[in-house]
């Protein structure tokens, strides 16, 4: 299996979808809504969008291929056979792979393949929603022709899924698993699956054979990040202000005038640090804020902005954040919180184990950074501070790792990144 998900860090999600005609979701920038399904996907701005993706600098882009009710971006075939009129005419997938694609963007799609509840009384009884008979045969027929269509139609266009829903044993008990993952698998079998596993941070009791690897949405947390817990698990959260309860908004619903980012630049990226070094599973922070409709302002007011400030961040950063693991030497386990790093640092390490990046979120007074011992019994013989090259005096005895800075360097404030060199592995 590919290993790009494993190493990733940085992903926007963005949820692009109308439901009905009451409940239109997505809007323009004048709060106005696009009148149906085809006039959303008319007013998608793919390349718009493929080129702030690369100006933030994500590793991957998560988009719905359908949100509410099954109402999919593309021609869908499949989708006509079933229930008709909830197909786009215009291919936004395929305009979005083409967009992404000379940034060397990975894309991942959200779909929801027990969204029956969203359906008409008259598609429910279409597409057997609440037919149990053949362990519901029918829905399974419905959503796996939807599936397959879509997964060898762009082939290695899609680099991963990200289904929602799968900790849900009461609805989520209709599907065959292992039929599912053939379909989702059709066309490349080097896809990621990702499953949102709602709140916690262990594996999917209900998935079966499903997914590669979960997700935690992170909802409700404070504006305040230093008891924002990490997780070993990819952990999706919306960054507007409407995200947390009693809205729960994942797509573009405020109107320009007025700020809606959430939470301060420097904070997401130091929470993304911390996270980088607890995120075995892969994905880091994937980062929500749904872009608006049309062809004009693509981002609700502050969330530009404030994705550059967190991308700036994180390319400063350098490999020590991309295309990083997290450490084994300063092991940080799930659950962990800024406020409770008593050291002050979060640490990732190079894919080779041959270098170890500490991370000073919260620097010592003073030149002098005193470490425990490393948990997996590394020495290190020397160091320098990333950005300026300026090196570090590293000693290392039975109690510990002591790193000196020069006078000529001061620690940063959202991070300082000490990078040190593996002498000798057990």
């Amino acid at each position: 299996m590919s290993n790009w998900f494993l190493q990733s860090r940085f992903g926007i999600f963005s949820h692009y979808t109308c439901f009905k005609p009451e409940f239109r979701q997505t809007v323009f920038p004048d709060g106005s809504y696009p009148v149906d399904l085809d006039h959303l996907a008319d007013q998608f701005n793919a390349a718009g969008f493929a080129a702030d993706a690369h100006r933030f600098g994500v590793d991957y882009v998560t988009i719905t291929a359908w949100h509410a009710a099954m109402n999919v971006l593309y021609p869908s075939a499949a989708s006509d056979r079933w229930r008709p009129g909830h197909a786009a005419k215009r291919d936004v997938i395929r305009d979005l792979i083409d967009a992404l694609r000379p940034y060397g963007i990975r894309l991942m799609l959200y779909i929801h393949v027990t969204d029956g509840h969203d359906f008409t009384p008259e598609d429910q009884l279409a597409t057997g929603w609440n037919d149990p008979s053949n362990a519901y045969g029918n829905w399974n027929n419905f959503v796996n022709a939807v599936v397959e269509e879509l997964s060898e139609r762009y082939g290695t266009g899609i680099d991963g899924y990200w289904l929602d829903m799968v900790f849900d044993a009461d609805n989520f008990h209709r599907i065959d698993k292992a039929r599912l993952r053939h379909s989702l698998l059709a066309g490349n079998p080097d896809r990621v699956i990702v499953g949102n596993g709602g709140y916690g941070d262990g594996p999917i009791a209900s998935d079966g054979v499903v997914t590669d690897y979960a997700s935690k949405e992170m909802f409700n947390i404070p504006q305040d990040n230093g008891s924002w817990q990490a997780a070993e698990n990819q952990i999706a959260t919306v960054a507007t202000i409407k995200g947390n309860a009693p809205d729960y908004v994942w797509w573009a619903s405020i109107p320009q005038g007025a700020n809606a980012l959430m939470y301060a630049p420097e904070d997401m990226y130091r929470f993304t640090v911390l996270q980088a070094a607890v995120n075995r599973n892969g994905g880091g922070m994937l980062w929500s804020a749904g872009n608006y409709a049309g062809y004009g302002a693509l981002w609700e007011d502050g969330v530009e902005e404030g994705f550059m400030a967190l991308g700036a961040y994180i390319a400063a950063a350098g490999e020590s954040l991309r295309g990083s693991m997290p450490s084994t030497s300063y092991v940080r386990d799930s659950g962990a919180t800024l406020n409770g790093l008593t050291d002050g640092i979060a640490a990732t390490k190079s894919p080779d184990d041959r270098t170890e990046y500490i991370h000073v979120l919260f620097p010592p007074q003073g030149n002098v950074l005193v470490l425990p011992v490393p948990a997996d019994g590394k020495r290190f013989d020397g160091g320098t501070i990333m950005g300026t090259g300026t090196p570090v005096a590293v000693s290392q005895d039975e109690s510990g790792v002591t790193i000196v800075r020069s006078d000529a360097d001061a620690w940063d404030r959202p991070n300082t990144i000490i990078r040190l060199t593996v002498s000798e592995r057990p």
